[in-house]
């Protein structure tokens, strides 16, 4: 069993830091799902090159994305709101690596979120540590 295995984890990500740390997460067992862009087509980075792997699906993406689950949602429309208040209130924690400003817009920062999240108090947001400490040392579950 690995040590994050029935973790579950909603992540609003893009490009660099976002994806390389629930990378590692879902590496170690944790269920990943991946919030992309319904907009633009999904993550920028499925279009970035120089190694593309077919339509919409590069050698970068994948390699950031390994082990992960993705749903694109409009998380401008009311609809695509809604879905995102449900995964979050399925999930262990909340990852966001949204510009500085996209959170409040959008109505997803940690204030906004707090109530939908039922399962625990985790909170890991641009910049700051997660507050998985409560997993660490437990053994096998």
């Amino acid at each position: 069993m690995k040590p994050l295995q029935g973790l579950r984890i909603v992540s609003v990500e893009q490009f660099g830091a976002g994806p390389y740390a629930t990378m590692l997460l879902a590496d170690l067992g944790a269920e990943v799902i991946k919030v992309e862009n319904a907009t633009i087509g999904g993550d920028p980075s499925r279009k970035t090159g120089p190694f593309m792997l077919g339509p919409n699906d590069s050698e970068y993406f994948q390699a950031f994305n390994s082990n992960k689950k993705s749903v694109a949602i409009d998380l401008r429309a009311e609809d695509g709101k809604a879905a995102l208040k449900a995964l979050i209130g399925s999930a262990d924690a909340v990852i966001n690596n949204m510009r500085g400003d996209l959170p409040a817009k959008m109505g997803s920062t940690f204030s906004t979120r707090r109530p939908l999240h039922h399962r625990s108090n985790n909170r890991i947001d641009r910049g700051r540590r997660p507050a998985l400490r409560h997993r660490a040392g437990k053994g096998d579950r």
